[in-house]
């Protein structure tokens, strides 16, 4: 029985050899997982198995364990190499069905990954990387799999849809009353700004604003439907209706808010002497206004008040496309064909130029944005055109202009930004903490284009290490749960990174120490049962 003891304490400490070699072997292999041998005592059930003096027959093999602890995280140069800070694993793909849809998956820690000749994101062994697929909007599908991929197709040009200009006029120049306005002669208007825009096929073109100042029409401001009570900073409502011309006739001063009835919410007034009152506004700003009563003008007495005025600035705002000029509406135009208020115009190639608008100012601030406080529509410039060339396209979007200010100060551009874009070339791919893929194009944009799929397993100490830093499925370690980095028990992603393996060399080294040290004694205890019965057997020949 002592040689069987001793045999058997030789096969476990050989098999405990191997694993704690094989761990010291793999100290540098990437997302590698130590395996620890489990020893296990042996005893015969006796004839009296409540018999606590029972002779032990040795040890036998119980399991090899391989917890998932993590290895540090190193970084590295390679974009596509990935580490899991947490709990959680890379899901790979060995094959692919005849959809290409990703089948038979293996798990693995390694996040050693590199790209094949169809762009297809792969590790050392070809396992392809399984993710999920992006919708166009960048939202992630997470109901069906995918290969992570490294799609090389360019970004498409996006026609330019809506457009922001802010720019601050300067209110000081005299206003352009008997020149008709002209690209070609700087004398007709009295700023401009540009911008780039993009047609249907992304194609750029240059959009030329230009604005042209006019004579100043008082604007309206009459009280709001009720009766009204003046007095020293009394509160009242008032609508910004239109502006009132020297025949008493009406005519746009703004491109939405003059005739659209907005209210100045929360205003006040107090007259300051005679005719004169100031009117504070929501948001604290201010407008010196003449009051006065609409059956009598020249009436001074607050009592009889029940209109007010303000001078304004306006400027007629004309475009171009690529030096072509850009067609202005029609709708209100005078008899002669031209907008009210607005008669100059030119021809270039037969093109009449119209204005695309009228804005108006008061106290610097567009009237639209006055009107505004109250949650008002935005100031917009409408835009409709057709490009030059030998395939031409059609524009049409609107100009955001709501913050464009007339203050006497220089000219200014402090917002130019529109929607559109070109044709766009793949500059980069990265990864985010969340494992999404994002690529990154010519033009500055980016795009998700998928997210990396974790798995994970109720023991994951019970997976199949098959080789190559990869494991399977089995059913000691239960169904894996997937899901994403960062979320929920998944930990965070880091790109440019590996994990190390989580073998500690110096403890490996111990072990075996002391692992050469049992199979040694095992060997004596061995030796010593093998000379007792050739003794034995000495004896009786």
């Amino acid at each position: 029985m002592s040689t069987g003891i001793g045999l058997s304490a030789l096969r476990a400490a050989s098999e405990a050899i191997d694993a704690t070699s094989n761990n010291i072997a793999n100290a540098q292999t990437i997302g590698y997982k130590a395996g620890q041998y489990v020893f296990q005592d042996q005893f015969f059930r006796a004839t009296d198995p409540q018999n606590p003096n029972r002779v032990g027959m040795g040890i036998a093999v119980s399991q090899i364990r391989r917890p998932q602890s993590n290895g540090s995280i190193v970084s590295t140069s390679n974009p596509l190499d990935l580490a899991i800070g947490g709990i959680g694993m890379f899901t790979t793909a060995t094959g692919l069905d005849s959809n290409s849809k990703p089948i038979d998956f293996q798990y693995t820690r390694n996040g050693q990954f590199g790209v094949d000749s169809n762009s297809r994101i792969l590790n050392e062994n070809g396992n392809y990387l399984v993710g999920y697929p992006a919708n166009p909007d960048g939202t992630i599908n997470t109901s069906t799999n995918a290969l992570m991929t490294l799609d090389q197709t360019p970004l498409a040009g996006a026609q330019t849809q809506s457009s922001k200009i802010e720019v601050n006029l300067d209110d000081s120049q005299p206003a352009i009353l008997s020149t008709p306005f002209s690209p070609l002669n700087p004398t007709s208007y009295s700023q401009s700004t540009s911008q780039t825009i993009y047609d249907t096929t992304g194609v750029s073109h240059t959009l030329s604003l230009y604005y042209q100042k006019n004579d100043s029409i008082p604007l309206t401001i009459t009280p709001a439907a009720g009766s009204v009570t003046f007095g020293q900073s009394a509160s009242f409502n008032y609508s910004a209706l239109q502006a009132v011309g020297t025949n008493g006739s009406s005519a746009q001063v703004a491109t939405t808010a003059s005739s659209s009835g907005q209210v100045l919410q929360n205003s006040t007034i107090t007259q300051v002497s005679g005719s004169t009152y100031l009117m504070t506004l929501e948001d604290k700003s201010t407008l010196t206004l003449t009051g006065y009563d609409a059956n009598d003008v020249a009436t001074s007495v607050a009592a009889d008040i029940d209109h007010f005025t303000v001078n304004t600035s306006r400027y007629s705002i004309y475009a171009t496309l690529d030096g072509n000029p850009v067609p202005g509406p029609t709708t209100g135009s005078t008899a002669s064909g031209y907008p009210a208020g607005d008669s100059n115009s030119y021809a270039i190639n037969s093109v009449a130029q119209y204005a695309l608008g009228t804005m108006a100012f008061v106290g610097g601030r567009n009237i639209d944005s006055l009107g505004g406080l109250a949650g008002g529509a935005e100031s917009t410039l409408a835009l409709t055109a057709t490009t030059s060339g030998a395939t031409p396209n059609n524009v049409a979007f609107n100009i955001n202009t709501s913050s464009t200010s007339a203050y006497a100060g220089s000219t200014q551009t402090f917002t130019n930004s529109q929607d559109g874009a070109p044709l766009s070339q793949l500059s980069s791919y990265s990864f985010d903490a969340s494992g999404k893929l994002v690529a990154v194009y010519s033009n500055g944009q980016s795009v998700i284009k998928g997210q990396v799929k974790l798995a994970n397993f109720t023991n994951d100490e019970g997976l199949i290490p098959i080789g190559g830093n990869s494991f399977e499925q089995s059913a000691i370690s239960g169904e894996p749960v997937f899901g994403t980095a960062g979320n929920g028990i998944f930990g965070g992603l880091k790109a440019q990174a590996l994990e190390q393996s989580n073998v500690d060399l110096t403890s490996q080294l111990v072990t075996l120490m002391t692992l050469q040290r049992q199979y040694s004694a095992s060997s004596q205890v061995v030796k010593t049962a093998t000379a007792l019965v050739d003794d034995v057997l000495n004896k009786l020949s």
